[in-house]
């Protein structure tokens, strides 16, 4: 037996001699070419031709060694594979040469848990030695049976999802292939099977059989040996066959079956509102597929239910994983989806996905021809922060304005107007505008009131120019999508200025962590803001277990008004000290943008006027998550202009505030549902505000537990 064939990725570092040399070229090219080819085998032979090399002897301690029937080994340079190989039950050791650097080497082995990488140096003319020693795994037991007749099913299998999901931390076909070998378990003639999962850990496990719905178990988390789960149920599954255009796109990569609420309002034939917060849920993570062959996608193992088939430019398993965070350099864009169709048990359904494009032509009154320069016209899918470019249309120059976009989804798009005005982009939007799949043209008109606004800050007796301030220009009405808010900050001679303000007057105010603030509730025209250093909060953020948190930001937004960061994140004892806070009501929003603190909450704290000095102590538990779909006799949303958790620090969503939720602009659902995530646990009701987030109604209570998502359907 002995080692498994070894891949070393990359190109090698010596290409072939091309021998191309012909007898036309005379006796002087063949002695050249004998010459090279002395040459190239001296090189080959002598140590001073290659690149100076060493190795790495990675060896599997025991019990492992003897246990273990297969052993994988994989060594990163950062998070690129360098080399990896598979070592079958009689081997336990491994040599590869490599360059001199510092490498990552991750072990692992059936029936032991894989280790994260861990550093290694290799020398040149050196044998560098590393030791792979791995804790066991436990074994998760249970019994797979038939809901309907208990009968067990022989050869379904169980496996842990992130190995359905091909979650692996770098790409290898490989080590994902691994991965699926040690943790799945096949049921025997009597439905038994055994799982083999990390201990200690929550891990969701994943059914199947041939002809039944797939099915979740768990989480489970076990500290023993052995954890057992009982029956699992399977119930009959049906199979689903997608149909996909033939003007695919290039951005058109993968294909999903979203689930859609059975009460969900609006026309059944029309395919829902999809954008990345619908694709965060496990079962539409497994139900997708990538886009390749013949134009069709099959599924099998699907559930009953009502379904959508969604095409998609980013992976759904990529944003389970990250829980809706899109990629670095990943284009996401609205695309095309199927109308509703229904999974019966047993069933084989075929559908069509439909690129059905939808022109909005949309009228700008309120600004001429002339003053358009620098203005790029867009149109945004409220929930998902997606953009459809447009393009201005000709006309006279006494016409009004005009400019065309073409929609690929149905939703609530909101009509804007972006120019750059420094180094930031200032926006001015419309009213918001619902668009149904059954339209194809749509025109609307976009009122537009501008005035510019110039300012100054200045500190001191001396009115000091202060440069580098943050300046937030309007915010009034936190719960209105068209509402303007704008950011930026002052120049070297402390001046800041606003070409496109609406012509209304608006709050403002600018924040600087030595100098202090100044706040303007009313401002419009040339604007001065003195800054002074008035309030001073203390608070100090803890985890759940109570140790100190580091790396929580602020941002303060007064009310009315827009948000700025303040302050400096959270030392290493967790505590937040922030200078120099206007003397207004307002409210604390902390979150912490670490990679390792995807899971803690955002936690919102109001601060009257009167606060000052040591608020407290705030404890980041672990986040749960929320979702709402609107039933078809719910009168919660009627004449609403937002819909928000109300909780014990107030609001949870406003335009400010995409993190926490969604906003509604009109009282049509077209079918869609509502996300939250990373809500702080406790008690919440729904409610429906106006454009200046008073509550205008809202549900019975109801708690968020951590780490579980809250289902709602008000």
């Amino acid at each position: 037996m002995g080692v498994w064939p070894v891949r070393v990725v990359g190109e090698p570092w010596i290409v072939p001699l091309r021998r191309s040399l012909g007898r036309a070229r005379g006796l002087a090219v063949r002695r050249a070419a004998g010459l090279l080819t002395f040459l190239a085998a001296w090189l080959c032979a002598s140590p001073r031709g290659h690149a100076e090399e060493g190795s790495l002897h990675v060896r599997f301690a025991e019990p492992v060694c003897a246990a273990a029937t297969e052993k994988y080994v994989g060594i990163l340079d950062g998070q690129s594979l360098v080399a990896e190989t598979l070592l079958d039950a009689a081997t336990c050791t491994w040599t590869v040469t490599l360059p001199p650097g510092r490498y990552g080497a991750l072990c692992s082995a059936g029936g032991f848990a894989a280790t994260a990488p861990r550093p290694v140096a290799v020398m040149a003319h050196e044998v560098a030695d590393f030791s792979c020693q791995l804790a066991p795994l436990s074994q998760v037991r249970g019994t797979l049976v038939r809901s309907d007749t208990g009968t067990p099913l022989e050869g379904g299998t169980v496996q842990v999802l992130s190995v359905v999901l091909e979650d692996v931390p770098f790409p290898s076909a490989l080590f994902a292939e691994h991965l699926a070998r040690k943790h799945r378990g096949v049921a025997d003639a009597h439905g038994r099977f055994s799982v083999p999962v990390r201990q200690g850990e929550e891990t969701l496990l994943v059914a199947s059989a041939p002809g039944m719905a797939l099915a979740g178990v768990g989480p489970v988390q076990t500290t023993a040996p052995t954890g057992d789960v009982g029956s699992v149920e399977l119930g009959e599954g049906g199979e689903v066959e997608v149909l996909l255009p033939t003007d695919l796109d290039p951005e058109d990569r993968w294909v999903f079956l979203g689930r859609l609420s059975e009460s969900a309002e609006g026309d059944p034939q029309a395919a829902p509102l999809q954008d990345p917060a619908a694709s965060w849920d496990v079962l539409t993570a497994i139900l997708s597929r990538r886009v390749e062959g013949d134009g069709i996608v099959r599924f099998t193992s699907v559930p009953p239910g009502h379904y959508s088939a969604v095409l998609w430019s980013v992976s759904p398993r990529t944003l389970y994983r990250t829980r809706g965070s899109v990629p670095d350099g990943a284009a996401v864009r609205p695309s095309a989806a199927s109308p509703r169709f229904v999974v019966t048990p047993g069933a084989m359904v075929s559908v069509a996905v439909e690129r059905r494009r939808v022109e909005l032509v949309v009228t700008v009154r309120g600004i001429s021809r002339g003053e358009l320069d620098g203005f790029r016209p867009s149109v945004l899918l409220v929930s998902s922060n997606i953009a459809a470019e447009g393009a201005w249309l000709p006309g006279g120059n006494d016409d009004p304005p005009r400019f065309r976009a073409v929609l690929e989804a149905a939703g609530v798009w909101l009509p804007q107007l972006v120019v750059q005005v420094g180094e930031q982009w200032l926006r001015r939007a419309g009213e918001p505008v619902v668009v149904t799949r059954d339209r194809r043209t749509l025109e609307v008109t976009m009122e537009l009131t501008r005035r510019p606004m110039e300012g100054v800050v200045v500190a001191g007796r001396g009115q000091l120019p202060v440069a580098a301030a943050a300046v937030a220009v309007g915010g009034a009405a936190a719960c209105d999508l068209s509402s303007f808010w704008w950011s930026t900050a002052t120049d070297a001679e402390g001046r800041f200025s606003c070409p496109t303000c609406p012509a209304e007057a608006v709050p403002v105010w600018a924040y600087h962590p030595v100098a202090g603030s100044a706040y303007v509730p009313r401002g419009e025209g040339a604007v001065t803001l003195q800054l002074e250093p008035k309030r001073r909060v203390m608070l100090r953020c803890l985890d759940e277990s109570g140790e100190p948190l580091e790396g929580v930001t602020a941002a303060f937004r007064p009310v009315p008004g827009a948000p700025l960061h303040v302050g400096s994140p959270s030392d290493r004892d967790g505590q937040l000290d922030i200078r120099g806070l206007p003397e207004v009501d307002g409210e604390l929003v902390l979150q912490s943008f670490q990679a390792q603190a995807r899971d803690l909450p955002v936690v919102k704290v109001s601060l009257p006027r009167t606060a000052a000095g040591y608020i407290g102590s705030f404890v980041f538990a672990a986040a749960g998550a929320v979702s709402f779909e609107p039933a078809a006799e719910s009168r919660l949303l009627e004449g609403a202009s937002w819909l928000a958790l109300e909780g014990p620090g107030g609001l949870l969503g406003n335009v400010f505030e995409r993190a926490l939720g969604y906003g509604l602009s009109t009282g049509s659902t077209l079918g869609r549902s509502f996300e939250w995530e990373r809500v702080p646990p406790g008690r919440y009701r729904l409610v429906a505000t106006d454009p200046l987030c008073r509550v205008v109604r809202g549900s019975k209570p109801f708690l968020v537990n951590p780490r579980q998502r809250t289902q709602r359907h008000e």
